[in-house]
């Protein structure tokens, strides 16, 4: 089975690779793939490039069809509260990063959060801000046809569990699966239990 991976924000595509390995994946780099594993900006990524690439399934971990709440009480973080991490990431990218990487998690050790801020300043961070504010996958929802898994926490502060709802609601092949104590770093705080919900989504058919 060949995987594509699509990180989330703030953490490079290695987070995801624990992941893709315990499946037996191989790890494409191009277009191609089996099975693409999207992680919270990630999966806003992949819901872009489904249509022109169509993979067999789509797991789409903590992510949404769009970031920011709208005037339609799309569940997401207020517009000014992106604004205000953009700006900060441009005047102190290490105090952005160390703010973002606790708000993906209460339980982390100072050295664990030391450790993603700096993997983080290799990525290119301005551009993903950009993204998350204007990619809006709301009206493509409809047209995915592939079987989809969705799996979030409960506890997440980044992307609420509410719009993982408004996202199973809207796309016609998904399964909504909740970690009832996961926060927005689900798939590193919680590998074992990602691996066995796709595990078992995926079902004998996969290999």
């Amino acid at each position: 089975m060949k995987a594509r991976l699509f990180p989330g924000w703030a953490f490079p595509e290695t987070a995801l690779q624990p992941i893709a390995e315990a499946l037996h994946c191989d790890i494409r780099t191009d277009t191609g793939g089996d099975l693409w594993i999207a992680w919270s900006l990630g999966g806003l990524h992949a819901l872009t490039q489904s249509r022109a690439t169509t993979p067999r399934a789509l797991i789409l971990i903590s992510s949404t069809a769009r970031f920011c709440a709208d005037s339609d009480h799309w569940p997401g973080l207020p517009t000014a509260n992106l604004r205000a991490l953009q700006r900060q990431l441009a005047r102190a990218p290490e105090d952005a990063l160390r703010g973002f990487h606790k708000l993906c998690t209460a339980t982390a050790s100072a050295t664990t959060l030391e450790t993603r801020l700096r993997d983080s300043l290799t990525l290119p961070l301005a551009d993903g801000l950009r993204d998350l504010a204007e990619l809006d996958l709301r009206d493509r929802l409809e047209t995915i046809r592939q079987p989809t898994l969705l799996l979030h926490g409960s506890k997440d502060r980044v992307i609420p569990i509410a719009a993982a709802h408004a996202l199973a609601q809207r796309l016609p092949h998904a399964q909504l699966r909740e970690h009832p104590e996961a926060e927005h770093d689900l798939p590193i705080a919680h590998a074992g239990w990602v691996i066995e919900q796709i595990r078992d989504f995926l079902g004998a058919d996969w290999g």
